[in-house]
């Protein structure tokens, strides 16, 4: 994790056990175009602009990922 780090955040809910989702860095990220482009291709994802610079998406598990900027938290 060079440069990166390593947050666990518990559920909204302690009747749900788990985490609530897991963070990905991508270069050249542009929230607007990788939100369009998400909803295009990938709509059963249910993908989700936040704060103007993050994305979230829903993996097949019910798992949230969350795409950002690589400096995002540094």
């Amino acid at each position: 994790m060079d440069n990166g780090f390593l947050g666990i955040y518990a559920t909204e809910t302690a009747k749900r056990p788990g985490f609530d989702h897991f963070w990905l860095g991508v270069k050249s990220y542009d929230a607007k175009r990788t939100f369009a482009v998400l909803t295009a291709a990938m709509p059963e994802s249910r993908p989700s602009l936040e704060n103007t610079d993050q994305v979230y998406v829903q993996d097949p598990d019910g798992v949230r990922v969350q795409l950002a900027d690589v400096a995002y938290k540094r």
